[in-house]
């Protein structure tokens, strides 16, 4: 699938392990950390299984806690750019 570079990616529903899922893979303290570090840097919090294909999609969690924390976010919602990006889009088989 040839990406378009020119939108933001988001993952199209939570995974099993979602950060703001019952079943998240790290603890509380830690979670809180990382979505610090996103605030302070201005950035999406990008998708573990999307990180582990080499991609940069924003989880789908995140987005929907606050989807406009960033610049980019707000952007592309406001340009209706936000694209929805699948686990079977991230192993290349569609």
């Amino acid at each position: 699938m040839k990406r378009n570079r020119k939108v933001y990616e988001v993952m199209a529903k939570r995974c099993g392990e979602c950060l703001y899922g019952k079943s998240k893979i790290v603890a509380d303290d830690r979670k809180e950390e990382l979505l610090a570090a996103c605030s302070q840097k201005g950035i999406h919090f990008t998708c573990h299984k999307a990180s582990n294909a080499g991609w940069d999609v924003s989880c789908r969690g995140f987005h929907d806690a606050n989807p406009k924390a960033t610049a980019s976010g707000r952007m592309a919602i406001h340009l209706g750019l936000v694209v929805d990006v699948t686990e079977e889009q991230l192993l290349g088989r569609k």
